[in-house]
């Protein structure tokens, strides 16, 4: 970048001393603040370009913090010529184990692996308590996050400083930035309008500029690299592909897990219609629409796009052509480029957050470290620990960093936070996930998919890789269980369910992993029960009240007035649908980085870092009526006909002292609207009081049952293939994304305009320094303490008693050298990291612990 385009030199000059010593003690967030409004008053271009420039430089402390974890080296870091340094070591923790603190012993296998401390429990927590123990925030009753599950601490054998100490240091940057006047995420929305060209070059150059532990094409520590560009551009013309972007994408890329094939068309299809009610950050495209693929010459080739209310099926426009030369969208490539927007959306807010660190992967660390506390070494625990390595600790980090700071709203989706809560709290409600459609035979057959994941297809014919590598994935996560039951077990029935420890552990995951549950009460076939049981020594957790209703109601249960059809759906609460709120008026948004005289009040209406207010009481229906109506019947001492509800609204009142002052505020210093746009709020008036306790009691029994060894085996290698490879394909390969705005943005601005500077800084920080870091890997050497070990006992005098250990080691050892196998096998696996859109295999990290 040329030094001149930044007040003739100035802004460099500065960030020397800004940043010469990073440290955990740095504490220059006003001169940084200052140094962005410097640009920005130059021009709107050059403080965008500022801005990301200084994100970049901050990065280097948030990456130090949150990327180096015991048994990885802690290199100190100096770049540009030793104009900037980051001390690494002092944003780590020193290592558990004795010996580890040495850069030689750091990646021995017990320095990265210390041992489980016997009888430490996390404690089970639901999301609702969680949220309202961690971040004194106040959540209306009866959401979908009552419904799911986490640990209420990160074990101790865990090491948390780095990121405690990175979270505290954003937060100390936030409460600078408010006592300036702005919030940080508010101003990224309001900045939208600052652009970049199609300029792929370029576009890397702003997102590595200033990041000093590895450049943007370097695959290094957990990032595959900014390979998106020269990939998507090698795969059109190695098939011949023309223009199209989204053909290739969905031909070799994960992004092919969304499709669905109609036998009788011969047509592939990825639907989003779904997402179109969900209204977008303001200046930015809607999510939606529909694209149909044929296969041809061994790719899928688009035919046709649907997108605001347009159907293409010419892709050679010579208009769009010339727009495109200008970097201008318009036509079908809008529409191709907002599809695209729109899966990556559904990846990430979906399937990566609420899928796997929402609903599998903490709750599955939960309750393996509580239900074997007092027994870690039992073969089912030692079996499961690389699978839920850091799982808590990764969700504790995800909720904060998409939702306490917002960072979601162009990280997850381009949709405000509350429209993203709209939309899982209703896709939850909707459809319920089911663990066994998780199962990759199964995820296949539901889709139309079977024959285009199959070994020996003929020659030319497209194969869906992302399909094939997930189910061979899942074959030999298969074998490790089904060897390691085998020697435990005898792969017998009997012998499974007569262990009581066993037994604790699985009533324990059915109740509070909502997925499992839904499966064991409609899916025999998949999860078969045995007749008899052991009633187990540990106590469980109890659901709340209204997760117990899972299951069909009973037919002696009253009618309820307020039971709107819930899309059918018996697994969870009934809500009630209501009237859409009138939209919120909006002004216009003033430059950014424009400081008002005064902190304003928060006016967010999601915000988890925002106080508990003291009960509020709960908010009428709304109907013009309901106020009069409830009052008479509150004077008349009745019941009303209808129970009270709380709103969203009620979530974070402003405060009432700064209430007032916002709308004669002196200074035009943007807000996000006080109240929650476009019927956000009905989802979340819900009914207070519990749901019935009655609805479930045969249902309970029922899905408490255990499995047999066969049923086991598929619940496992499930859970196991998708907080491990599956979260590794949407999690660390999504680089290819992140780093190729141009082909693969994930926000399209409205007007089709370029790339916008202020989301991509956001997008690239938030990826880079909280997703893409480095853990244990499936490859690594395996510690010790995960297999059986000989122990002997004195029995009589000098005599003693040793037991004759299973040899569970060698059923991870064949796993793991059926994995390097696999690795190059095909070049489903070989085209990897820079050749491909996923990670290869040796860098596949073995949980969700990022």
């Amino acid at each position: 970048m040329d030094p001149s385009l930044f007040s003739d030199g100035n802004f460099w000059k500065q960030t020397d001393g800004l940043f010469a010593s990073m440290t955990p003690e740095w504490s220059s967030w006003s001169d940084v603040f200052q140094l962005a409004s410097t640009a920005q008053s130059k021009s709107f271009l050059q403080g965008a370009m500022g801005s990301f420039f200084l994100t970049n430089l901050v990065s280097n402390m948030l990456f130090a913090g949150m990327n180096f974890v015991q048994g990885f080296g802690t290199p100190n870091l100096s770049f540009t010529h030793g104009l900037f340094n980051v001390e690494v070591n002092d944003f780590a923790q020193e290592p558990s184990n004795p010996g580890c603190a040495t850069l030689g012993a750091s990646l021995l296998p017990f320095c990265i692996w210390p041992e489980v401390k016997p009888n430490e429990q996390l404690g089970l927590t639901s999301f609702q308590d969680y949220i309202k123990s961690e971040f004194s925030a106040s959540l209306p009753a009866h959401t979908f996050f009552e419904a799911i599950f986490t640990g209420k601490q990160v074990p101790s054998w865990e090491d948390d400083k780095g990121r405690q100490e990175t979270f505290k240091f954003l937060q100390e940057g936030m409460k600078v930035a408010r006592a300036q006047g702005f919030e940080p995420m508010q101003t990224v929305r309001a900045n939208w309008d600052s652009r970049f060209a199609f300029d792929a070059e370029g576009l890397l150059s702003l997102q590595q500029e200033g990041f000093g532990f590895f450049r943007g094409r370097e695959v290094k520590y957990a990032s595959n690299g900014a390979s998106g560009v020269a990939l998507v551009e090698r795969l059109l013309e190695k098939h011949g592909a023309g223009n199209d972007v989204l053909g290739v994408l969905m031909t070799d890329s994960v992004l092919s897990m969304h499709l669905t094939h109609d036998s009788e068309t011969e047509e592939f299809e990825v639907d989003l219609t779904a997402l179109e009610k969900y209204m977008p950050l303001p200046g930015f495209a809607k999510l939606g629409g529909r694209a149909v693929f044929k296969e041809t010459e061994g790719r899928l080739a688009t035919v046709l796009l649907e997108y605001g209310g347009h159907k293409y099926g010419e892709f050679n426009d010579s208009a769009v052509e010339e727009d495109y030369s200008s970097s201008k969208l318009s036509g079908w490539r809008f529409a191709e480029k907002a599809i695209i927007a729109s899966l990556l959306a559904k990846t990430q807010l979906l399937l990566h957050f609420k899928t796997i660190h929402l609903e599998l992967a903490p709750v599955l660390q939960a309750v393996t470290v509580d239900a074997f506390a007092s027994n870690p070494l039992h073969p089912l625990r030692r079996l499961l620990e690389p699978f839920i390595s850091r799982n808590v600790q990764a969700t504790a980090s995800n909720m904060q960093l998409w939702f306490q700071f917002r960072v979601g709203e162009f990280g997850l989706a381009p949709l405000p936070i509350e429209d993203q809560l709209k939309l899982l709290h209703e896709i939850m409600e909707s459809s319920p996930l089911n663990l066994a459609d998780l199962d990759m035979e199964r995820f296949a057959k539901a889709r139309g998919m079977e024959e285009f994941s199959k070994e020996g297809r003929e020659a030319g014919a497209w194969n869906w890789t992302w399909h094939q590598r997930a189910s061979k994935v899942e074959d030999t996560l298969d074998e490790l269980v089904d060897c390691w039951l085998s020697k435990h077990y005898e792969g017998d029935d009997d012998k499974l369910a007569s262990d009581p420890e066993f037994a604790a552990w699985w009533k324990s995951l059915v109740t509070h992993m909502p997925a499992l549950r839904v499966a064991t009460l409609t899916d025999k076939t998949w999860v078969a029960t045995l007749a008899r049981s052991t009633t187990p020594t540990t106590t469980l957790v109890p659901l709340p009240a209204f997760v117990e209703t899972f299951g069909e109601s009973s037919a002696e249960a009253a009618p309820d007035a307020w039971a709107t059809p819930n899309f059918g759906n018996p697994f969870v609460p009934t809500t009630k649908v209501i009237e859409q709120l009138a939209p919120p008026t909006t002004s216009a948004a003033p430059p950014p980085m424009q400081a008002a005289t005064a902190a304003p009040a928060s006016p967010w209406s999601w915000s988890l870092s925002a106080p508990a207010p003291a009960a509020a009481a709960p908010v009428a229906p709304a109907t013009p009526s309901a106020p009069a109506t409830a009052a008479a019947a509150a004077a008349a001492g009745a019941t009303t006909a209808e129970p009270p509800f709380f709103s969203i609204l009620s979530m974070h009142p402003p405060p009432a002292a700064a209430a007032a002052p916002l709308a004669a505020a002196a200074t035009d210093v943007p807000h996000l609207a006080t109240q929650v746009p476009d019927e956000a709020a009905s989802l979340w008036r819900r009914l207070q009081g519990d749901a019935s306790d009655g609805a479930a009691s045969a249902t309970s029994a029922e899905a408490a049952a255990l499995p047999d060894v066969a049923s086991l085996r598929r619940v496992l290698r499930t859970l196991m293939l998708w907080v491990s490879w599956v979260h590794e394909d949407v999690g660390h390969s999504t680089a290819a994304f992140v780093y190729n705005p141009m082909h693969t943005p994930m926000f399209v601005p409205e007007d089709g305009i370029g790339v916008p500077l202020a989301p991509l800084a956001v997008v690239t920080a938030a990826y880079r320094n909280f997703v893409f870091l480095e853990r244990a890997k499936v490859l690594g050497e395996a510690p010790m303490q995960w297999f059986e070990q000989k122990q002997c006992k004195r029995s009589f005098f000098f005599m003693k008693k040793c037991n004759q250990p299973v040899d569970d080691k060698k059923c991870y050892d064949d796993y793991q050298q059926a994995l390097k196998t696999l690795a190059t096998s095909s070049d489903a696996f070989s085209a990897c990291d820079e050749r491909g859109f996923y990670s290869c295999v040796g860098r596949v990290e073995t949980s969700a612990s990022s």
